[in-house]
């Protein structure tokens, strides 16, 4: 069964992509499969992954959000979901920062994230594409 860790603060430097990023590593290394979502519009944890460029990816969570928001379809988990030496995760951009804007004013908006992730509790690790 998967379960949902989340590291969450509202408070800057207080370890949160450090602690997901190691997190992450420490999980995959006892066997279990990771999904790591960098939620946040700097992109810290995904450069952590090594993606020098998050504007450059080009489908992060800001853009499945924005999929749900536009009830556009979602893309192929080969087009979002990454990997990096057993991690698998999902990129963020600045594009996270637009749909934080637009979710204000939408009824139902709390549970956006959720519609997107649960779908995936059960995803086959697809992407190693880029893997180790």
């Amino acid at each position: 069964m998967a379960r949902i860790i989340m590291c969450g603060s509202f408070k800057g430097g207080v370890g949160k992509t450090a602690s997901s990023w190691n997190l992450a590593y420490s999980l995959a290394e006892m066997g279990k499969r990771v999904l790591a979502v960098d939620f946040d519009s700097q992109a810290n944890l995904t450069t952590c992954f090594g993606i020098e460029d998050p504007a450059a990816v080009p489908v992060t969570i800001g853009h499945l959000m924005m999929n749900r928001l536009e009830d556009e379809e979602m893309p192929d988990l080969s087009e979002f979901i990454q990997s990096r030496n057993s991690v698998d995760f999902i990129s963020s951009s600045m594009m996270l920062s637009a749909v934080d804007s637009k979710l204000r004013m939408e009824m139902g908006s709390e549970k956006m994230l959720t519609g997107i992730l649960e779908p995936l509790r059960g995803y086959l690790s697809i992407a190693r594409n880029i893997d180790d």
